[in-house]
């Protein structure tokens, strides 16, 4: 733990699968504006793993706040952040101890060849984008 007001990340069920993270400060963020909220802790993360750092359901919708989605790669040793965007017109002051965000852990594959190709095999889908299922 990097700050004395951090707490360490945890689930709040039993089959949660990401752990809530927790501001270790008072943040203010500016409305319609951007701020990084250190969670003042670090991890190293299991062996084959990574992490997404992703907002949680109620920061949206009782905060008005978007948390940017971050990959956090194994090797990383620095501080846990959440990247904000505060989606009102007015500044929001979230307390210490705040569920901000959470972390998924989950399996790395390993590394991954890149090679360039002339073309690309045959899908199902082929080159069908958005909206290709339907409305």
């Amino acid at each position: 733990m990097l700050d004395t007001a951090a707490q360490l990340p945890r689930r709040s069920y039993d089959d949660d699968i990401g752990l809530d993270l927790f501001t270790s400060y008072e943040a203010v963020i500016p409305g319609n504006g951007f701020k990084g909220v250190p969670c003042g802790i670090a991890v190293e993360l299991p062996p084959l793993t990574w992490g997404l750092l992703l907002g949680r359901s109620s920061t949206a919708t009782g905060w008005g706040l978007f948390v940017l989605p971050g990959v956090l790669d194994p090797g990383y040793r620095g501080e846990l952040s959440a990247m904000i965007y505060n989606l009102r017109g007015q500044t929001q002051t979230i307390p210490i101890g705040t569920k901000i965000a959470q972390l998924i852990i989950t399996l790395h594959p390993g590394p991954v060849d890149v090679e360039r190709v002339a073309e690309l095999g045959e899908s199902s889908r082929g080159v069908r984008g958005f909206g290709s299922t339907g409305a």
